[in-house]
């Protein structure tokens, strides 16, 4: 991520423990933290309100990570609050400990229900809702209590792919474009991996250029007249064909 300003993270089982740590740290960094807890809603609203006396943004949600449709209104009220979700951090878990032969079903049970299918159910939430831009490697967890799932976003991750922003495009400077030069440069700015250009280079001859869109979303083309007026067509288009709408700048040739 380029910046923290402005994006929110989710920190399940943030109450206490590294959970906590993080969120402390997230808030640090400049991240709006969502403190995810089960049953220590004290200890959850403690946290907020000490990284909110720090000056940072701090929400606790009450949310069981085994429940899907609790983890679904975890993100519904994220989103509300906040406005979007860019890192998922996953440490809610449980590890009740016995010996093998004095374990039941109903332990067993509710180890995987928290610690694996809680998992499986905030990534799946994650994979649908989380903005462009955030993280898609999981890190693991020394965390007796934490789930070992660590951090999804979408970023490079193959199960996270980033989805595609929806292509716009901006041109810079007037619509109609008078001029004796040879050359014209016409700037903008565009979200998407190319811009699109199309024009009539002269009778009977239509022509489209393609020109790439920087990582600061700047693009530049250079075109030369070769008739007395031309109206040029730009549109931004994605990898996957998606395009913007359509912008026309008109170059008239002059002799004055």
């Amino acid at each position: 991520m380029s910046t923290a300003q402005n994006r929110t993270a989710i920190i399940t089982g943030a109450s206490r423990g590294i959970g906590a740590a993080v969120a402390q740290r997230l808030a640090r960094d400049g991240f709006y933290v969502v403190i995810n807890f089960a049953a220590n809603a004290a200890e959850a609203e403690s946290l907020a309100t000490r990284i909110q006396s720090a000056g940072g943004k701090a929400l606790a949600v009450r949310a069981d990570v085994s429940d899907p449709a609790a983890v679904r209104a975890l993100f519904a009220e994220a989103e509300a609050v906040y406005g979007g979700i860019d890192v998922l951090v996953n440490y809610a878990g449980i590890m009740q400990l016995a010996k093998i032969a004095d374990a039941t079903d109903e332990m067993f049970d509710r180890h995987i229900a928290v610690n694996l299918k809680g998992v499986f159910n905030c990534l799946r939430e994650a994979a649908k809702r989380l903005r462009s831009g955030g993280l898609g490697l999981p890190l693991p967890s020394t965390d007796t209590a934490g789930s070992g799932a660590g951090v999804a976003g979408t970023g490079s991750d193959p199960i996270f792919p980033a989805p595609t922003p929806t292509p716009e495009i901006t041109v810079k400077g007037k619509k109609t474009i008078k001029t004796k030069a040879t050359t014209v440069k016409i700037k903008g700015t565009a979200v998407g991996q190319k811009v699109v250009i199309k024009y009539k280079a002269k009778p009977g001859k239509n022509v489209t250029k393609h020109v790439s869109i920087k990582s600061n979303g700047q693009w530049q083309f250079k075109f030369k007249p070769q008739v007395k007026d031309t109206t040029l067509k730009f549109y931004a288009q994605s990898s996957d064909g998606a395009r913007s709408g359509t912008q026309k700048v008109k170059v008239v040739k002059t002799n004055d």
